[in-house]
């Protein structure tokens, strides 16, 4: 073996070439692919918690104001029953 030492490397042959760089594109595309969805899934979850943070004070609001309500209530209830 004329030429060949420990750092002779064995050259794939070109199919076997053209297979390898198929592969790596396609795994380049899902990759692409994948990032695309996390990313829109990201919005998504960005978007939900800042409704669901608007919700929650709404939601503070009327729970504010059914408070009051049940008081003013129970007040002008006890001037009635107490008179």
């Amino acid at each position: 073996m004329a030429g060949y030492n420990e750092f002779t490397v064995a050259t794939p042959s070109c199919e076997r070439c053209e297979a390898l760089k198929a592969d790596l594109t396609l795994n380049a595309k899902m990759l692409a692919r994948q990032t695309d969805l996390a990313r829109e899934a990201e919005a998504e979850a960005m978007s939900l918690r800042a409704e669901l943070e608007a919700v929650k004070k709404e939601n503070s609001k009327f729970r504010a104001f059914w408070e009051w309500s049940r008081l003013a209530d129970k007040y002008t209830f006890e001037e009635y029953v107490y008179v």
